[in-house]
């Protein structure tokens, strides 16, 4: 007899890995639902980057509060606020109808304090002296 064939279709919960850590959104939406405001929410992972649909709240409070209880890894680079969020015929999370982020930095973080000031000037400086081409 020929040995089974298994297909695998992917996840059955919407875990997620980002940077080499596991993700698991709920945890994230849980956190979000907690902050003032908050009535709905939804976390996705566009691209390599994660990001909090927010329904209710201001969106730049609901981060903030995000990145003084939880790891950074599990911080959103983004908020949307949205009126609603949307749903399919059944009720449940219409993922695909999410909006994409406008997320207009590069990706990083802006430096706070004057240790992290004199630190980002030491790379910024040190990849400057870099020669732009590797032999």
């Amino acid at each position: 007899t020929a040995p089974a064939k298994l297909r695998y279709l992917g996840r059955a919960d919407h875990q997620i890995e980002l940077r080499g850590y596991r993700i698991e959104p709920g945890e994230i939406e849980a956190a979000l639902l907690a902050c003032d405001g908050v009535t709905q929410a939804a976390v996705l992972l566009r691209g390599d980057t994660l990001v909090a649909y927010l329904v209710g709240g201001d969106s730049t409070a609901a981060l903030d509060e995000l990145r003084r209880t939880l790891p950074d890894y599990l911080v959103p680079a983004a908020a949307v606020p949205l009126d609603a969020l949307p749903r399919t015929a059944n009720g449940k999370l219409d993922r695909d109808a999410l909006p994409m982020p406008e997320i207009t930095s590069a990706g990083g973080v802006a430096p706070h304090g004057p240790v992290e000031e004199l630190v980002a000037e030491i790379v910024i400086d040190l990849l400057a002296s870099v020669p732009s081409t590797v032999p």
